[in-house]
């Protein structure tokens, strides 16, 4: 029997997407992983991204606080998928992590407020005409 045990640190690639699945709960998001490598003389960032999901009761609360850009660090196990593309019918296959512990180690950057979000500045009242 061998160990399927993975750790990956990174970044939320989009907002999580929940799904009801009977009485309990699917949240599904991707992170982006960057680890840099030498090649050809110099550093390269190389990133990975990884599908992942997480099953029951903790996927409706984790579906509230996670966000695009979130740092997250996940603990699971790689799991292979097959499944039937929509558009073409074709039979495709992927690898994706099924999450068993996850730790939120940086929330996600606030979003700049849109125009009409800033509240306006009261002006001050206009001073007495002199005598």
């Amino acid at each position: 029997m061998g160990i399927n045990s993975c750790t990956y640190i990174g970044n939320l690639t989009a907002d999580p997407e929940l799904i009801a699945v009977g009485e309990s709960h699917l949240l599904r998001f991707a992170i982006a992983v960057t680890t840099r490598e030498p090649r050809h003389g110099t550093i390269e960032e190389i990133t990975c991204f990884r599908n992942c999901s997480i099953f029951g009761p903790r996927a409706a609360g984790l579906s509230r606080v996670l966000a695009k850009g979130a740092k997250v660090m996940i603990k699971g196990h790689n799991h292979y998928d097959t499944w039937t593309d929509r558009a073409s019918g074709a039979t495709r296959h992927g690898l994706s992590v099924r999450v068993e512990d996850i730790d939120i180690m940086a929330a996600a950057r606030p979003k700049p407020a849109a125009v009409d979000d800033v509240p306006f500045a009261v002006a001050p009242a206009p001073l007495p005409a002199s005598a």
